[in-house]
């Protein structure tokens, strides 16, 4: 723990500044033997030293043969302090007889009238094959803070070294309780039907064979998305059997839709309009994105076996008809015409700004083509026949 302090001086008419500085009190017992790790340890026992600290009523001790120091064979002591003088047998135990080819772990925390420190650890073994400690698991995702996880996601976290297998605790509340630790070989698991708009707790560890384990990883937290709300997404072809269309369904919010239409012969596309009647693309095939509201769209097409050749009304006729080469255009007081092949697909477009009295037309295949006017008030198409 940090402690702060500082001295000012002061006389009959004046005080000075503060000075001030800082000291930590230390949070461990200094082991000192036998080294961490060491092995061929005589089954008839070993004195387990550390150093004593200033400020100490009390030391406490745990031997065990798993690292976790809930076994069985837990041996649990504690020494009340002496003096600062690390000779004294409150600094020291005696394990007695110990078993063949087995890994021992130990432990020292220091106490008193109003703290307790972290323990210190170590461990030895009476047998010869290296004392492995897997690392602690560094966690993946979902990330730690993480929102809008889907109710079905995965635990994931990297690879550990020395770990055999993995135990991980999960559940909706901090205080995350250890009888639902769950063990896996594993270095992720599948979460599934999870609660909507709600936080979720996680840690690991990693263990090596039965008793030897890593410390947990930090606590990480997500909170899973909110319940999906659908749209339905209707479709329509004006005039009926004119096309046919793919893209209807359920979506939700903003979701991005693609919508196809293909007309049946006889008919050229004009576009797609919403429920409001508003246009809101004048390609056949297009992405859509999918508004907060049920919606009907209808793509819309012209019977062109009822449209003419002949001079209209609003001063746009082309000829001849069929042509080959040269497509000659009278027109005036338009916005915008295309030519679109049998499908509907835009191959050239012409607007108000182009003076167009022909159109090279010698690198088109032969074929039924429509062209399609508009001026500020209608849309119209005609066919044209190229050969």
């Amino acid at each position: 723990k940090t402690y702060y302090w500082r001295v000012r001086a002061r006389n009959e008419v004046d005080s000075s500044v503060w000075t001030t500085r800082s000291f930590i009190t230390r949070d461990y017992v200094t082991l000192s033997s036998p080294s961490d790790g060491l092995l061929n340890v005589n089954t008839d026992g070993i004195t387990l030293y550390w150093n004593a600290h200033v400020g100490v009523s009390a030391y406490q001790m745990e031997l065990d043969t798993i690292s976790l120091f809930n076994s069985d064979a837990l041996v649990t002591i504690e020494n009340e302090y002496i003096n600062s003088s690390s000779s004294n047998s409150d600094t020291r135990y005696s394990t007695g007889e110990l078993s063949e080819n087995t890994v021992y772990f130990w432990r020292v925390r220091a106490v008193n009238t109003v703290d307790t420190c972290s323990w210190t650890t170590r461990s030895f073994s009476t047998g010869s094959q290296t004392i492995d400690i897997p690392n602690i698991p560094v966690l993946v995702s979902p990330a730690n803070n993480a929102e809008n996880i889907d109710i079905q996601t995965q635990l994931v976290w990297q690879e550990s070294t020395n770990a055999t297998s993995y135990e991980y605790i999960f559940g909706d509340s901090p205080d995350l309780n250890e009888s639902l630790i769950i063990e896996t070989h594993n270095n992720n698991v599948d979460l599934d039907e999870l609660e909507y708009l709600s936080e979720y707790f996680w840690k690991v560890r990693a263990k090596n064979g039965t008793n030897i384990y890593s410390d947990w990883s930090d606590m990480w937290i997500f909170t899973t998305r909110g319940e999906s709300v659908f749209y339905e997404l209707s479709l329509e072809v004006s005039p009926e059997g004119a096309a046919t269309v793919t893209g209807e369904g359920f979506y939700e919010f903003e979701e991005h839709v693609l919508l196809t239409a293909s007309a049946e012969e006889g008919f050229g596309f004009l576009h797609w309009i919403d429920k409001y009647d508003l246009i809101i693309s004048e390609l056949l095939d297009f992405e859509y994105i999918m508004p907060e509201e049920n919606m009907i769209l209808t793509a819309v097409f012209d019977d062109i076996t009822k449209i003419t050749d002949v001079k209209s009304d609003y001063d746009f006729y082309f000829y001849p008809n069929p042509a080959s080469t040269i497509l000659n255009v009278n027109i005036s007081d338009f916005k915008s015409f295309e030519i679109l092949d049998i499908t509907g697909r835009v191959l050239q477009t012409f607007n108000n700004d182009n003076e167009i009295t022909e159109i090279d037309i010698s690198d088109y295949a032969n074929g039924t083509y429509f062209i399609r006017y508009k001026n500020n008030y209608k849309t119209f198409t005609k066919k044209l026949i190229i050969r």
